[in-house]
C-alpha cells in the first residue's frame, strides 16, 4: 500500500553542497537555483511562479515565495536552514496537536543589550531603513504600533524561521511581500553581497511584527545546528538575558511614538529622486 504523502512541509533552505536533513516532512529546497552554477539535486525555487533570480536580495525568502505561490495541497508549513533547525524534530501528528494550542512556532528570542532599531541601523544603510518605515506607513499604517513596539524592544526573533498553518502563512506572505516588493522599487542596492541581502534582512523584523500585531499565540523553540543535535545555537542563560536587558534599558533612548526619521535622511532621499508616495 502506497504511503500517503504528508500535508506538512518544512522547507530546508540550502544554497550549496552540504549535509541537509530530509524526510517526508523536511524538504530541502535549493534557493537561488535560477542563478546557481550547481544542481544540488533538490527541489529548486525556480519552478512555477518564482523569484529565484532575486535570491541575492531576498535570501531564503525566495523559498518562502515559491511555497506561497506553488504549494497548494499543504496544511502546515515551515522554514528552517541547512545549518539551523528547530530543536524538536517535528512529525505531522505532533505538529497537528501543537498548532491547536499555538498559532505559530518561532525561534527563541535572543535578548540584546540594545534595541532592534539599533540593530537594524548597524546592519543597514539609514536611507534603506527610512524607506522601509515609510512604505509600511503608506501601505499598512495600522501596523505602526507593533512596528515601534518591536523595534524599540530588545527581544530579537531572528532568521526568518517558523512553522504554522498554510492559511496563516499565506496571509503573512501576502503582507510581507507587498512591503518588500515596494521597498525594492526605491532601494538602490549596493554592490557588496552583504548589503544586497537587505530585503531578506528586513523580513527578520517583519515576521515577529506581524505576529505581535495580530496577537498570535507564539511557541518559542530553541535552535540546533542539525536535527537531533544536542548543541543549542544562540543559547542564553537567564543571567545573560537579565544583564542584557538591564544594559538595554540604561543605554537605549526613550521609546518614541513616531518613526524618528532624520530630516537629513529624508531630504537626502528626495535629493536622490526617491520619495515614497
Amino acid at each position: 500500500m502506497e504511503q500517503q504523502k504528508s500535508k506538512t512541509k518544512i522547507l530546508v533552505a540550502i544554497h550549496k553542497a552540504d549535509p541537509v536533513y530530509s524526510d517526508n516532512i523536511y524538504t530541502p529546497i535549493h534557493v537561488g537555483k535560477a542563478i546557481s552554477k550547481n544542481d544540488l539535486g533538490f527541489q529548486g525555487d525556480d519552478t512555477g511562479d518564482n523569484i529565484s533570480e532575486k535570491n541575492p536580495m531576498y535570501c531564503e525568502l525566495t523559498a518562502q515565495y515559491w511555497a506561497w505561490k506553488n504549494l497548494k495541497d499543504t496544511t502546515n508549513i515551515g522554514l528552517c536552514h541547512y545549518r539551523r533547525y528547530f530543536k524538536i524534530k517535528y512529525t505531522e501528528d505532533y505538529l497537528e496537536s501543537l498548532l491547536q494550542k499555538y498559532d505559530i512556532i518561532l525561534p527563541e528570542p535572543i535578548y540584546r543589550s540594545y534595541s532592534m532599531e539599533q540593530k537594524i541601523y548597524r546592519a543597514a544603510i539609514e536611507e534603506d531603513v527610512a524607506i522601509l518605515y515609510q512604505v509600511i506607513e503608506r501601505l499598512h499604517p495600522k501596523y505602526k504600533k507593533a512596528v515601534l513596539a518591536y523595534m524599540h524592544g530588545n527581544k530579537d526573533i531572528a532568521f526568518n524561521m517558523f512553522v504554522c498553518s498554510k492559511e496563516l502563512f499565506d496571509q503573512f506572505a501576502e503582507w510581507q511581500f507587498s512591503i518588500l516588493f515596494e521597498c525594492e522599487k526605491y532601494i538602490r542596492f549596493s554592490g557588496y553581497s552583504r548589503a544586497r541581502r537587505i530585503l531578506g534582512h528586513f523580513s527578520e523584523y517583519l515576521l515577529p511584527i506581524y505576529c505581535f500585531h495580530h496577537h498570535l499565540r507564539i511557541k518559542s523553540e530553541e535552535l540546533v545546528s542539525f536535527v537531533d543535535d544536542n548543541q543549542l545555537l544562540y543559547s542564553q542563560s537567564c543571567f545573560k538575558k537579565i544583564i542584557n536587558t538591564i544594559r538595554y534599558r540604561f543605554t537605549t533612548p526613550q521609546k518614541r511614538t513616531d518613526w524618528g526619521l532624520s530630516s537629513v535622511i529624508i531630504q537626502g532621499l528626495r535629493s536622490d529622486g526617491i520619495e515614497i508616495k
